[in-house]
This record gives C-alpha cells, sequence and structure tokens, in this order.
C-alpha cells in the first residue's frame, strides 16, 4: 500500500511515476527491474521515491492492484453491452487476432461480428445500429481503415475498445478503453522482425475474456 504521500499527490505525478513504473517491470523481469531507471524516467528524487512506497515490491503489488481493479471495472462496463452486438475489426496480421478473438466471444455466447480490411466496408455499416461494441486491433494505431471505423462507432454513440503498441496514436484517442501494448520492433510495418506485440495481444484476449466470464458467472449471467 502506498503512502499518504503518494496518494496526496496530484493525479499527474502519481500517473507520471506508475507509466514509468509499468515500462520498467514490462522490459526486465522483476528481480532485474531497477528502481533508479524508475525515478529517472519518472523525474522523481531516490529520497520522494522511498516517501511514497517501502520498497520495489510494494510498488509493484500496487501496480498488480491498481490494473486488476481498473480491469474488472471496464469488463464490467462491457457486461452492459453484452445483450447487444459486438463488432471486431482489424487488417493484416491485426486481422488474424481478430478472427480468433471472435471465435472466442461466440463460443461463450456473445453476439459478435468481425472483418477485415479485405471485406465490404457495408458489413460494418450495415450493423452500426445494432452494435453495442466495437472492438479493434492496430499495431500502428494508424490504419486509416482502422481509425475511419473507430470513429466513426463512437459518433454513433457505440462503447469503443481498442488494442494497439504503446505509442500515442489516433486509433487509441477515440477509444472508451485502450489497451496499449509493447512492440519493441516500432518501425517494423510489415512484421518481418520478431516481434512481442502479436503474443501479447494474444495473451491479454485471453485475460479480458477470463475476466469477462469470471464477472459473468458471478452475476449469474450464462
Amino acid at each position: 500500500m502506498p503512502s499518504s504521500t503518494f496518494l496526496n499527490l496530484p493525479a499527474e505525478k502519481q500517473e507520471k511515476l506508475l507509466e514509468a513504473a509499468t515500462r520498467e517491470f514490462s522490459h526486465r523481469p522483476f528481480n532485474e527491474a531497477s528502481i533508479n531507471q524508475i525515478i529517472k524516467e519518472a523525474g522523481i528524487p531516490r529520497g520522494s521515491f522511498y516517501m511514497y512506497f517501502t520498497d520495489k515490491e510494494e510498488l509493484f503489488g500496487h501496480l498488480m492492484d491498481s490494473y486488476g481493479a481498473l480491469l474488472e471495472r471496464r469488463m464490467g462496463e462491457l457486461l452492459e453491452q453484452r445483450d447487444k452486438m459486438t463488432f471486431v475489426y482489424g487488417t493484416g496480421f491485426s486481422g488474424t487476432v481478430a478472427t480468433y478473438l471472435t471465435q472466442k466471444l461466440v463460443n461463450m455466447g456473445i453476439l459478435c461480428f468481425s472483418a477485415t480490411g479485405g471485406d465490404s466496408v457495408g458489413i460494418f455499416e450495415n450493423t452500426l445500429d445494432r452494435m453495442g461494441l466495437f472492438f479493434c486491433i492496430s499495431k500502428s494505431g494508424e490504419t486509416s481503415m482502422v481509425r475511419d471505423k473507430i470513429k466513426t462507432a463512437q459518433e454513433n454513440g457505440v462503447c469503443t475498445v481498442a488494442i494497439t503498441g504503446e505509442q500515442e496514436n489516433s486509433v487509441g484517442r477515440y477509444a472508451d478503453l485502450w489497451f496499449r501494448v509493447e512492440n519493441q520492433w516500432k518501425l517494423d510495418d510489415q512484421n518481418t522482425m520478431p516481434n512481442t506485440f502479436f503474443p501479447q495481444v494474444m495473451m491479454l484476449i485471453e485475460l479480458i475474456t477470463y475476466e469477462y466470464r469470471r464477472l459473468c458467472m458471478e452475476n449469474g449471467i450464462k
């Protein structure tokens, strides 16, 4: 549990430290994660860190608790859209992942449609009025076909979810719920290099669907 000193900091200062910690813990095994690197990136003195957290273990625990609570809260919001249609969209390699997510949701009894870059735009337009949730995947977050659809969905009052790379991008700006996944090869548009983005997206999908299913069971929803 962080100290009251940390909890009384302005939200932007808290977020800056937690984002720096998230990046450090995601790049290195826990035992190798460096407090020095975290405070350097966060721009705070070492002494201030120990006024906020006892040690690295307490910081990591707070991150896990925070993200767990956030995920549960967001999954609750998605649960409210259960009786409406979910539309999943992705192009290229992301389209393959989108197809997997669609099948996963269908197996859970969720009314779900999906499309990729090669499909007619009419599939999206003709289902917009029945759509409760738009879910898209885009590694760059700048694919125009993805950006245009998530923007249209949001403008029509549809709940929007996006999984993109960790960088700031236009797709993420239109998402009500934005998952940012680390991408080691940010300039590899052709996906020719070994990357961690798509494997991590697959694991994220498993986590999202697991949490969603857990909340369904807790609420007596089959």
